[in-house]
């Protein structure tokens, strides 16, 4: 295997000095494996990027006459409350589909410049009212949000997505794994659990899925960008 250098290696050099468990080299399998390194910290991003919403992401729509909904990445967790108009300095309102039903009717008809839309991130779907014409068309929506990461850690990508200041609680994770792993050689409770809360302590607890579902669904009000 490959030498591996950047962040990804002295985040791995790091944790084998922690855990006592110095291998020859940077890819020498220890008692964790390298590839076991590299997925817990991928692990940990990931992890970080749910409970934290620290990772950036701009959704992009160009509006297509007579569509009102549009695919976004499957990688988006979360959408702003932030954003900003190049064109006209317009608003979207953030509503959920049975605020529509109930008050705005016929929602699923009515066409023109959009002014409203709900999400569904479970189907990673945004939908717009009114629906745009020909006229609207080619005009693009710029919404932010938060997402995971786009590419993992591996032999060709070395740096983490997230900010450096949260490579600590990268490790955390990882050593929380690490000792959870089942083998007589690897499997420490105790020091499991005391690296699990140092990470909740740092990074905070993890919402219900109950929560998250009420989170996506709270109404609220977009800055986009609408241009031509």
């Amino acid at each position: 295997m490959e030498e591996v250098g950047g962040v990804l290696g002295d985040l791995i050099h790091q944790l084998r000095d922690i855990t006592r468990d110095n291998a020859e080299n940077s890819t020498t399998d220890g008692l964790w494996s390298f590839d076991e390194w590299i997925n817990y910290l991928n692990d940990g991003e990931r992890e970080i990027c749910r409970r934290a919403l620290v990772l950036p992401a701009t959704i992009t729509l160009t509006l297509v006459a007579s569509t009102s909904s549009y695919s976004i990445s499957t990688k988006i967790i979360d959408i702003e409350g932030k954003g900003y108009c190049s064109y006209d300095q317009s608003y979207l309102t953030k509503v959920t589909q049975d605020w529509l039903n109930h008050n705005r009717t016929t929602w699923r008809t009515d066409t023109g410049v959009p002014t409203m839309y709900f999400t569904d991130l479970y189907n990673s779907t945004i939908t717009l009212t009114p629906i745009p014409t020909s006229t609207e068309a080619t005009y693009t929506v710029i919404i932010l949000a938060k997402a995971l990461p786009t590419t993992d850690l591996s032999l060709s990508n070395f740096t983490p997505s997230i900010s450096s200041r949260y490579y600590e609680d990268m490790k955390l994770w990882a050593l929380w794994r690490a000792y959870s792993k089942k083998d007589a050689e690897t499997n420490d409770e105790k020091l499991a659990l005391k690296y699990y809360q140092m990470f909740e302590l740092s990074v905070g607890a993890r919402t219900s899925a109950n929560i998250e579902r009420i989170m996506l669904e709270e109404p609220d009000t977009m800055r986009i960008v609408v241009r031509r």
